[in-house]
């Protein structure tokens, strides 16, 4: 599997030292949007959760045991709810996580449960 580039950009430093959060899996890619999901009114913050480099070197795959990978997709965005910011909206981070899938065996497996 290709090296992915995990620097951090403006967004993802602004919205992780606003929310006191700072994992290096979980990237911030876009700014935050509002909408409306099941007749709650949200401030998203969409992010994206990420294998590190690092841990892929050693990784195996959980069905074969095979070592060499490929990137594929990602998983359903998920809601995951934070603190308030305002009273209007409720506040929550739109997470997905990034799938691999093995080059031996073709299973799927996502960066974190």
């Amino acid at each position: 599997m290709t090296s992915l580039n995990y620097t951090t950009n403006i967004i993802d430093s602004t919205v992780k030292s606003c929310l006191n959060y700072h994992d290096p899996h979980l990237i911030f890619d876009d700014e935050p949007y509002k909408d409306t999901l099941r007749g709650t009114k949200y401030l998203l913050f969409p992010a994206t959760v990420y294998f590190l480099p690092q841990e892929l070197a050693d990784f195996r795959c959980h069905n074969c045991g095979f070592t060499s990978f490929y990137r594929n997709g990602f998983t359903p965005m998920h809601l995951i709810k934070v603190p308030s910011v305002n009273s209007t909206y409720q506040t929550a981070i739109a997470a997905r996580s990034a799938r691999i899938r093995c080059r031996n065996c073709n299973s799927t497996q996502k960066a974190f449960s």
